[in-house]
């Protein structure tokens, strides 16, 4: 379902087989979340993101890369090469976690860009046996809730209007959270 146009915004079911949505919501190592700081230009501990990752750099989950990008083309007519997608991430949101609002991409002042940016993001619900934490859009006044094995996928447009995509998870109120985000790379369309 298309939430927003301008930026482009969805949420659809990942018809991700459940083996592998199983696979990923097992994952049990996981460390205390970074953030980029500005002041600091590196990655460390920022309080505006209080959860905990796991990233997938030995590729255990590529199937699922590979899923969605035949997924997002198929469905919603965006291409991207399979080289464009960064390692999934996975995040455990306990009781009282979240992650402010904040930008996927990355343009702005003191980030060192040696790669092309981010331009969109896909975060896959891997439960919602929790309360709260849904994935609020303040500038749009949008909230989506989580829907185990759903999907919302955004786009960064060029210019202002990806501003709009500034966006926070909530925090959990009770239960626990896990998500897995991909991030595209590649030129803003």
């Amino acid at each position: 379902m298309i939430l927003n146009q301008d930026p482009f915004i969805a949420v659809d079911d990942s018809r991700l087989p459940l083996e592998l949505l199983n696979q990923m919501l097992a994952q049990q190592y996981f460390e205390e979340s970074l953030g980029w700081d500005v002041a600091t230009g590196n990655q460390s501990k920022v309080e505006h993101r209080t959860s905990s990752t796991y990233f997938d750099i030995e590729n255990r989950f590529k199937p699922a890369i590979e899923h969605f990008i035949a997924l997002l083309s198929k469905e919603y007519g965006h291409h991207y090469d399979l080289s464009d997608a960064e390692t999934w991430q996975l995040a455990k949101y306990e009781v009282g976690q979240q992650y402010k609002p904040h930008y996927d991409y990355f343009n702005f002042p003191g980030y060192p860009q040696t790669n092309p940016d981010r331009i969109a993001s896909v975060v896959l619900y891997l439960n919602d046996n929790f309360e709260d934490g849904g994935t609020a859009f303040p500038e749009l006044d949008l909230i989506v809730k989580p829907k185990a094995g759903y999907f919302l996928y955004f786009r960064y447009p060029p210019g202002d209007a990806a501003k709009l995509t500034l966006h926070a998870g909530l925090p959990v109120s009770s239960g626990e959270k896990r998500i897995a985000t991909l991030w595209i790379r590649g030129k803003a369309e």
